[in-house]
């Protein structure tokens, strides 16, 4: 009797047993869904607080890399100007003064500070030129170019100013040409390096005549990119031509040598005619040092990037970065062909015009 009543409650209670089993799993599910639901919540939440972020790092880094060309034609220089993302970012209350200066290739001992006047809104210079500021909200190279210069004098005054503040060297390059896939090639990353740091540009000459076109092209002027091509194919070199408006032509400048060419009338000579000129009257060279540099020692110019690499006074060496000698010696190996690359308004180079050294066109 016992037996039959305990067998009487064995099947009702494993239904109920089954029924918990089973609002138990729909439970789980239910559960299960409600965290899938959650983490699908919170991933959205990342996702927009992502986005969010990466608005303000944009808007914050629009304001930080506000394409900073630090060249006025004033004597007297914003603070925004120079810092235009400081109250945005750090509020209205930083004080800024000018604490130093500091070491450029050209110029080991900068430039003269004593007599700048600064406030919080202002910094006043004594005279148009350049001046290395280290400042308690950054390091900021400044050229101030009179008004009143020629057009083609304030394009030498620009030239000058760049290829003054760069070294031959390949540290700098991945700034400008990443290896990340999908990457643009852009030589405005190199524009906060060289205004606002106290480092020179570490740039081989392709990179650093690219560079100073970039300046000039947004100055208003017209720019070429000059390619040498020497006979020996394993050589080369790259140098720049800008259209001088006051001379009315074209004029070669190599910001890497930190080199111009005149000839005995002074006239600033074009890579057509240097390329002439170097193999009939080379004797009338007039080769022009417009940068004051020196090569780096040899330990320093490596030929892979090295992208920690400081440049400080005492890793430049002896060797000047212009010898006449060793320049008519390159202008004649290297110009038996050059190949010239036009500025399109998209501020990228045309297909190049190629030319043999007399002048004949190769292909365009």
């Amino acid at each position: 009797m016992q037996k039959r009543k305990f067998t009487n409650y064995t099947l009702p209670l494993s239904i109920l047993l089954s029924i918990g089993l089973v609002l138990t799993i729909i439970e789980i599910v239910s559960y299960r869904s409600e965290i899938e639901k959650t983490r699908a919540e919170i991933m959205k939440l990342r996702a927009q607080v992502s986005s969010y972020q990466s608005e303000f790092y944009q808007a914050q880094n629009d304001l930080i890399d506000k394409k900073p060309i630090f060249i006025f034609t004033d004597k007297q220089v914003d603070w925004k100007d120079l810092t235009p993302h400081l109250e945005t970012i750090y509020g209205k209350n930083v004080t800024k003064n000018i604490v130093g200066t500091f070491p450029v290739p050209h110029n080991y001992n900068g430039t003269d500070i004593t007599k700048i006047i600064s406030d919080n809104d202002k910094i006043y210079f004594p005279s148009y030129g350049r001046f290395y500021l280290h400042t308690t909200v950054g390091f900021f190279k400044i050229l101030l170019i009179n008004p009143n210069s020629s057009e083609d004098e304030k394009i030498l005054d620009i030239a000058s100013f760049v290829s003054g503040n760069s070294v031959h060297c390949k540290a700098d390059e991945r700034i400008t040409n990443p290896i990340t896939p999908g990457d643009r090639y852009r030589i405005s990353n190199l524009l906060r390096t060289f205004f606002a740091s106290d480092q020179p540009l570490k740039l081989h000459c392709g990179h650093i005549a690219s560079f100073l076109c970039y300046i000039l092209f947004h100055q208003g002027y017209s720019v070429q990119l000059v390619q040498l091509q020497p006979e020996n194919p394993k050589n080369g070199h790259v140098a720049m031509q800008v259209f001088l408006p006051t001379a009315n032509k074209f004029a070669m400048i190599d910001p890497d040598h930190g080199a111009i060419v005149r000839d005995t009338a002074q006239n600033i000579l074009s890579i057509q005619e240097i390329a002439v000129l170097v193999r009939k009257q080379p004797e009338s060279f007039i080769i022009e040092d417009i940068a004051n540099k020196n090569w780096l020692k040899g330990i320093y110019n490596n030929p892979e990037p090295m992208p920690n690499f400081a440049w400080t006074p005492d890793k430049s060496g002896k060797e000047r970065a212009l010898i006449k000698e060793n320049y008519i010696h390159l202008m004649k190996d290297y110009t038996a062909e050059y190949w010239i690359y036009d500025e399109d308004t998209n501020n990228a180079w045309k297909p190049p015009n190629k030319f043999s050294w007399d002048g004949r066109v190769l292909m365009k």
